[in-house]
């Protein structure tokens, strides 16, 4: 009777493990189990008796026996349920994971610092400034300057005319408003009538932008060399510069009329390049105009963009957008 009671007993646990019942437990369905050893511990060793097969009972069957049959296979189907459960794919978030994360914002939250701050020794060693709108407040005092000066010879300029010659050097500028306006005399001649009209505000009106002294003075410390690449008159920045106590942090100055060519060219910044003798990729240019500034990025040079305050936001965003560095002013680009 206890043979059959214990053969009962470890059959029923057998069935229960592999019942759907008990694969609900978890969502990968039913589970392998140990393969049931009880069964054979309860069958009996077979003898041949007279050609016949009998069974004969297994020797010393107690109870403990059956009830250590029936907690070996609760153990193993427990083990295969356990092993099974380990190999399914967990989704865990590491914290070599969180670290690389946050290793990643942090660059991320450096590198636009490093780009709304002027580059100091480690990175450069020149800068090519522009002078009107960049280094100082001076687009008011071109604004329609040549106007002014064919108005007293009694002529106009026509509005088409006057924003063309913006985005060329001073003598261009003339030889194209003698073209279109069919005008008598040299180029040469209209260029100094309109240098009249701006002269004495350079040399005794134009202000620096907010910042530039201190920026000029702190690059000079670093042995940094500093040279301005202008599309106005070199004699006009120079008066202006050394009336601001600016002259003195600078290498020199070089007009787009010496290159014969404007900023639509890289003339000018290939020439001041070669006076400087620097690393192209280690002179910066610092430009207001977009124009200018894509043609030193196109030739090569890491760029900067200080828009001037009088430029439509879309035109700004333009020069956020092109520039290696951008600064809305010179006054906290060193912080």
């Amino acid at each position: 009777m206890r043979k059959f009671l214990s053969f009962v007993l470890v059959f029923s646990v057998g069935w229960l493990f592999q019942s759907p019942a008990l694969a609900q437990w978890h969502p990968v369905g039913r589970r392998p189990h140990a393969t049931h050893t009880t069964r054979k511990s309860n069958v009996t060793r077979q003898k041949r008796v007279s050609g016949k097969t009998r069974a004969t009972p297994k020797k010393s069957a107690t109870k403990n026996q059956s009830t250590t049959s029936v907690s070996q296979t609760l153990l193993s189907s427990r083990a295969a349920f356990r092993d099974n459960t380990s190999s399914r794919p967990v989704r865990q978030v590491t914290s070599f994971q969180i670290d690389r994360l946050t290793q990643q914002m942090r660059l991320a939250q450096i590198s636009a610092l490093d780009r709304s701050r002027f580059p100091g020794k480690d990175k450069i060693d020149a800068v090519i400034f522009d002078m009107d709108g960049t280094l100082l407040d001076s687009i008011p005092a071109w604004d329609h300057a040549a106007t002014k000066y064919l108005r007293t010879c009694g002529i106009e300029l026509p509005e088409e005319i006057q924003e063309h010659v913006k985005h060329i050097s001073l003598l261009e500028g003339a030889r194209y408003i003698k073209e279109k306006l069919n005008l008598p005399g040299d180029p040469e001649v209209l260029l100094e009538g309109t240098l009249s009209v701006v002269r004495g505000r350079y040399l005794y009106e134009v202000p620096a932008k907010p910042g530039v002294e201190e920026l000029l003075k702190t690059l000079h410390a670093q042995g940094i060399k500093i040279c301005v690449a202008t599309a106005s008159d070199p004699a006009l920045a120079r008066g202006a510069f050394e009336r601001l106590g600016l002259l003195q942090y600078m290498d020199f100055i070089i007009g787009c009329d010496e290159v014969g060519v404007g900023k639509q060219d890289p003339a000018v910044y290939e020439a001041a390049l070669q006076r400087l003798g620097t690393a192209r990729e280690r002179t910066l240019v610092v430009e207001d105009a977009l124009y200018a500034l894509e043609t030193a990025k196109n030739a090569g040079f890491p760029t900067a963009g200080v828009p001037d305050p009088v430029y439509p936001q879309a035109q700004i965003d333009q020069l956020n957008a092109a520039a290696d560095y951008f600064f809305t002013s010179f006054e906290n680009s060193l912080k």
